[in-house]
């Protein structure tokens, strides 16, 4: 089981069981090489901020959301198209998590 990001229907990165990905507009500069795998989402609206959420796959394959303080928060789309907004100090942990036009999606 692995997880994909999406952007508009572009996949971005597979994240595999184990890995930790950070997501942001530019995730990659200016911060040093401290072995974390990050994937940069091209924003020129600037919703999405430079740090914005982190995905968390765990061995197992279930998969943690966590915001990381962005300015416009990170949000789930749950069932009846209810949009939940995270909370930075509480992540979100499910089977299926999607983010309207970006998401992150299980492949099996």
């Amino acid at each position: 089981t692995r997880w994909v990001i999406l952007v508009d229907g572009t996949q971005l990165a597979s994240v595999e069981p184990g890995t930790t990905v950070e997501i942001g507009r530019k995730p990659l500069r200016p911060l040093p090489d401290d072995g974390k795998r990050r994937v940069e989402i091209l924003d020129d609206s600037r919703s999405v901020s430079k740090r914005h959420a982190q995905l968390m796959v765990a061995l197992d394959g279930r998969a943690f959301l966590r915001d990381l303080n962005s300015t416009n928060g990170t949000f789930v789309v749950r069932a009846g198209d209810e949009l939940v907004r995270l909370s930075a100090a509480v992540g979100f942990r499910t089977r299926a998590v999607r983010r309207r036009a970006r998401g992150f999606h299980q492949v099996h």
